[in-house]
């Protein structure tokens, strides 16, 4: 009879109306705790992802300076060093799409074909072949909407064409008309898409094809500028800049310090490709780390109370629960089942209204993040550990109060209201 008799008492005390203020703030706590657990789990992963995936995050360009060939062909010999390649391979050849008026691709040189989570078809393999994202997006960061985003896996097979600057020089001034027409007069080249890549697993932007090196320097020119000097009698002579630095990669991030510190030792000047501030990035985390923590406290603090006074203004209720043979651990039950029902409701709730509200956010506000290739998640296990916690409290706060209640006779308790 008891265990039916709890369950109805239980129910039925949640429709009082002193639940439902209290219904309505807990679930608009708990929803904006949501939200910022949400963005402090994106700054997290964000940071980590870049870290781990992106293969920028463990690249360097080092420097040539005054050293040799060889010495630069050493560099290879250092643990972890896998990649060790001319610095020509690092930027991506950035291109108009001729067949469309505002496309553009970003085509980078595939140094080690690990790199990429091919999805359906295959690596390039000959010249002026390309994979392409699955999601892939032929505009720039600043010209990018959601529905700009392309199936990619539906273009395999299919060609477009761009402008190659395999013959481009920079030892002209750029009014000169010698400049202007080997610029109008560049080769054009059809590039095949073979292939599909999930850009997610490296996160690089959705407009990046890639292609073998020997299609990158069908595309790029060898050099990578240009500079001009301007005698005392004001005769400026322009000379092209070669591509003499190189580009190394690290088999992982964790041993890019011992990389830097081997080339340190070695006299090298480099510079790293990517790197996170971590101050920056701490920064960014704490600001709605610490408001969470702050409503969180608010919202124990508001359960905790709504607790203490219920169960306050239930003496009578209580009393004649005992009367009727419901023992102590009974009626701590039975409150408890309550309580814990309500805030389960309202973490529900707010789950319901934070998912709506997540799905409409995400699909309509963060193309950038998807053209920037990263997944905003939901933290289901801060989520669950919240929820979890919020349990534990309430046991601990429920059993503490109805003990201070129940330690006094029924007829106190019956009086007391």
């Amino acid at each position: 009879m008891k265990g039916n008799s709890l369950k109805e008492i239980s129910l039925k005390h949640l429709f009082k109306k002193e639940n439902a203020l209290f219904i309505t703030i807990i679930t608009i706590l708990i929803l904006i705790i949501y939200v910022l657990l949400t963005i402090s789990n994106l700054v997290v992963d964000y940071y980590y992802s870049m870290n781990r995936y992106n293969y920028l995050s463990r690249t360097l360009i080092v420097e040539k300076g005054d050293k040799s060939e060889k010495d630069l062909d050493d560099i290879s010999n250092i643990n972890h060093v896998v990649e060790n390649v001319s610095n020509k391979y690092y930027n991506e050849f950035f291109a108009p799409i001729l067949e469309r008026d505002e496309g553009q691709v970003a085509i980078g040189a595939i140094i080690n074909n690990n790199d990429l989570k091919i999805v359906k078809g295959r690596n390039p393999e000959n010249l002026n072949e390309i994979v392409i994202p699955v999601k892939f997006c032929p505009y720039n960061e600043f010209d990018m909407q959601k529905d700009k985003f392309i199936n990619g896996n539906k273009l395999i097979g299919t060609t477009f064409t761009i402008k190659s600057d395999k013959s481009v020089n920079y030892n002209l001034d750029h009014d000169d008309p010698k400049y202007l027409e080997m610029m109008n007069n560049r080769e054009i080249v059809t590039l095949t898409i073979v292939g599909t890549y999930d850009s997610t697993a490296n996160l690089v932007e959705a407009d990046t094809a890639f292609a073998t090196m020997e299609t990158i320097d069908n595309l790029k020119s060898p050099y990578h500028g240009g500079h001009g000097i301007t005698d005392s009698e004001g005769n400026s002579t322009f000379y092209n800049d070669e591509y003499v630095d190189r580009m190394i990669r690290v088999d992982s991030y964790k041993n890019l310090d011992y990389v830097k510190n081997e080339l340190t030792k070695q006299g090298f000047y480099y510079w790293e490709v990517m790197g996170i501030d971590l101050i920056e990035f701490l920064t960014i985390l704490l600001v709605p780390l610490v408001v969470s923590i702050i409503l969180l406290i608010v919202a124990f603090v508001l359960i905790k109370n709504f607790i203490k006074k219920k169960l306050n203004n239930r003496h009578t209720t209580l009393g004649l629960l005992k009367a009727i043979g419901y023992t102590n651990k009974d009626i701590k039950k039975l409150e408890f089942t309550e309580n814990i029902i309500i805030t389960l409701f309202c973490t529900f709730l707010a789950f319901i209204i934070y998912f709506i509200v997540y799905l409409i956010v995400t699909k309509n506000f963060l193309a950038m993040f998807d053209y920037y290739s990263f997944v905003v998640k939901i933290p289901i296990l801060l989520i669950i550990i919240l929820i979890i916690f919020m349990i534990i409290f309430i046991k601990i706060i429920n059993n503490k109060v109805t003990n201070n209640i129940l330690k006094q006779n029924v007829l106190q308790l019956i009086k007391e209201d």
